[in-house]
């Protein structure tokens, strides 16, 4: 496996466009696109080949410490300083929901291979599991 291999990796581009420190990064399950979080309050969607900001999500009113994409890649969340976790639609950037649960920062969240629940963490030390409502 080439990737195993040491001193393999090297940069092959650098996304610019946030207006403050990106907190977060992922890569969409099918690796065409990349979120990102940032200080700015923004999640920034990029094309990764081309490296080009094709939207960013606004809501959010703390800084954005985390964001996950969906295994099916149709949606993101995004976790604030402000302990709330943001549901987006990944292809129109519409806010879906704002969970809010947490009682402090909302710092991780991550979706199950069958996208039926996420888990969120935070600084409040608990983890909570929200599950999709059918």
């Amino acid at each position: 496996n080439i990737a195993m291999q040491k001193n393999n990796y090297k940069l092959s581009k650098t996304l610019e466009g946030h207006y403050n420190s990106v907190l977060s990064a992922t890569y969409s399950p099918d690796g065409k696109y990349i979120a990102s979080g940032s200080k700015d309050r923004t999640i920034k969607i990029w094309n990764a080949k081309s490296g080009e900001c094709i939207k960013t999500l606004k809501g959010h009113t703390w800084d954005v410490l985390c964001v996950a994409w969906s295994p099916i890649g149709e949606i993101i969340a995004s976790c604030s300083a402000y302990e709330t976790i943001k549901i987006w639609n990944a292809k129109t950037g519409d806010c879906l929901q704002t969970l809010k649960d947490h009682e402090d920062f909302s710092i991780f969240a991550s979706f199950n291979p069958n996208d039926e629940e996420i888990i969120s963490t935070s600084f409040d030390q608990t983890i909570r599991v929200w599950k999709v409502n059918e």
